[in-house]
């Protein structure tokens, strides 16, 4: 991890999120403030933190072409982590709940509109992958 300037403060009450979520205790974390304050590098700091600790990571960016696409961001989330791992570790993870995700995400977008009796269901599908992956070692998304 790179040294993040005048931060401590900010770094100390991170440390403390995530040593708290590692002991079971879940946890969110709001980042906000104007451009160029250093809200990106603080993420970065966090994901580092987080690897040290042996989490397991999500992540997910979001843009303008992103909006266009239904359940984008969730998309990235759940497809880049299930990608990353292959064998008995992967067809654990695509068994039952977490497999029906990812079925789910692959139905065109309007199966997955607002008010869709699908919604629902792929909500909780979704909710079961966060559980399965974190089953192990906590999960930072």
């Amino acid at each position: 991890m790179s040294e993040t300037l005048e931060r401590e403060e900010e770094l100390d009450r991170i440390a403390a999120l995530l040593d708290r979520a590692s002991q079971g205790e879940g946890g969110a974390l709001l980042l906000e403030g104007p451009p160029g304050i250093g809200k990106t590098r603080l993420v970065k700091d966090t994901r580092a933190l987080a690897k040290l600790r042996g989490f397991g990571r999500l992540q997910a960016t979001g843009d303008e072409l992103e909006g266009a696409m239904a359940w984008g961001a969730v998309r990235q989330l759940v497809e880049r982590s299930i990608s990353r791992y292959d064998g008995a570790i992967r067809e654990a993870l695509l068994a039952g709940p977490s497999g029906r995700a990812l079925a789910a995400l692959g139905q065109a977008p309007t199966a997955l509109a607002a008010g869709d009796a699908a919604d629902a269901r792929t909500l909780h599908a979704l909710w079961w992958v966060a559980v399965d992956l974190s089953a192990s070692r906590p999960l930072l998304i």
